[in-house]
């Protein structure tokens, strides 16, 4: 039974981690900078302090 657990255990692990890079190579901006091509890129839309330098960010729309 100990066995089983610990199988469990490790595959939950490698999952994690595996999902997590998955999400860090795939997210957005991958390190550019974002305001340049952000749908909100203007003083009346985007009021994040990291503005014009963002390389994250939670509200970043790519201009269609």
């Amino acid at each position: 039974m100990l066995i089983a657990q610990w199988f469990v255990f490790t595959l939950v692990l490698l999952v994690t981690v595996f999902t997590t890079i998955i999400g860090l190579k795939n997210q957005r901006g991958k390190f550019k900078f974002l305001c340049g091509d952000c749908r909100f890129n203007n003083e009346n839309d985007c009021h994040k302090k990291e503005r014009p330098h963002a390389l994250i960010c939670t509200s970043y729309r790519e201009k269609t």
